[in-house]
């Protein structure tokens, strides 16, 4: 029986998120424009010989993309090796690639380290505070954007968050 229960927690919960967070809380027009897109990793896998970014990871890649466009925005991607060997390609490097190959003269910079969400906020907060930036526009889906925005705002940035739809 709690095996029943437990399914239907784990099923129903980011439904319940996605109801009660919203991607966005206030008007854009009534806010202090971020200075960067931040776009969080979301794993990896070895496939056919390579490492390759997985689906969810692409999908908060192209949807950063398009809000960096829009907002004339340089791109900060997240995410090391977490399960993967030393000599694979981080999380953020193939995103980059990706990134590279859809929008060659996107500026962007990486976060290659982390392994979890508290460590892309910390490494990824020194890379931006390098560069000068204090607001930040953040890329994820729903159910993992309020741990995320926490995350960054613990950091001293000014976290505005964006899901892909």
């Amino acid at each position: 029986m709690w095996v029943i229960f437990a399914a239907l927690v784990v099923g129903t919960m980011p439904a319940v998120v996605r109801a009660m967070y919203p991607p966005l809380l206030f008007s854009r027009a009534l806010r202090v424009p971020p200075q960067a897109v931040v776009v969080l990793g979301a794993g990896h896998r070895f496939m056919r010989g390579q490492y390759i970014s997985g689906v969810i990871g692409l999908r908060r890649l192209q949807f950063g993309l398009e809000q960096a466009r829009e907002r004339k925005l340089p791109m900060l991607l997240c995410g090391g090796r977490k399960h993967a060997p030393v000599d694979a390609p981080s999380e953020a490097a193939l995103l980059a690639e990706e990134l590279r190959w859809r929008a060659p003269l996107q500026s962007v910079w990486l976060e290659e380290v982390s392994r979890h969400t508290w460590e892309k906020a910390e490494l990824g907060a020194e890379v931006l505070r390098r560069h000068g930036v204090r607001r930040v526009l953040l890329v994820t889906d729903r159910p993992h954007m309020a741990r995320a925005s926490l995350c960054f705002r613990a950091q001293g940035l000014e976290v505005e968050v964006e899901t892909q739809k």
